[in-house]
């Protein structure tokens, strides 16, 4: 009777080696399962995210500039509703640094943040040598009075401004050309502030030079 009980019991424990076996082989399939099932909503969720991201540095881009439409207009009152950038040292950042809580000195620039577009890549360092600002200013205007400007007209737009290689200004009308002068980083649209105050998406397909000039 010993004898057959231990034979019994080897048997009861090899059957139970088997149960444990294929208990955990049934959780590790279960596991790599749920896995899959993540990697797979996580493929479809990421695209989304992204979009979804892009999209707010575009909100918040456009935010910016409307921000800068605003300041612009206490310069405006105090020189003679003149625009800003007739020179190296009154550049629009330099104009505007005394309404923005900005402070500048010989060594370094201190930017707020209006300045920077969340989707901008440029990772250049903002010193008084070189700084990489995310818009550009049109240069056909620079110095001109408010009256003689059509409302309808852009102004500002996205884009690196490097004043190293003398880019703070430029001629915004020409998007064509090798060296483009607006960014189309907001999913192939480009922020644009016009001379009224509103920001508006604009397409390449609509950068045209009667267009940033304010000709329907």
């Amino acid at each position: 009777m010993l004898r057959k009980g231990k034979m019994f019991s080897k048997k009861q424990n090899i059957c139970d080696s088997r149960y444990s076996l294929g208990y955990m082989f049934f959780t590790l399939i279960e596991l790599l399962a749920v896995i899959a099932i993540i990697a797979i909503l996580a493929s479809m969720l990421l695209p989304v995210l992204k979009k979804v991201k892009e999209k707010t540095n575009q909100i918040v881009c456009a935010s910016n500039m409307k921000q800068i439409n605003l300041v612009s207009v206490s310069y405006y009152d105090d020189y003679g509703y003149t625009m800003a950038g007739t020179s190296v040292d009154s550049t629009l950042e330099y104009a505007l640094t005394p309404y923005l809580n900005s402070k500048l000195s010989s060594n370094q620039w201190y930017l707020v943040k209006i300045w920077k577009c969340p989707e901008s890549k440029d990772t250049n360092t903002i010193n008084h040598t070189i700084y990489d600002l995310s818009f550009v200013q049109n240069s056909q205007y620079l110095g001109k009075k408010l009256a003689s400007l059509n409302p309808k007209m852009v102004w500002l737009a996205d884009r690196t401004a490097d004043i190293a290689n003398e880019q703070f200004w430029a001629s915004i009308h020409l998007p064509f050309q090798s060296d483009e002068r607006i960014s189309a980083r907001h999913n192939k649209v480009a922020n644009c502030a016009f001379v009224d105050g509103h920001v508006e998406a604009m397409k390449y397909s609509v950068m045209t030079l009667n267009k940033l000039n304010g000709i329907e």
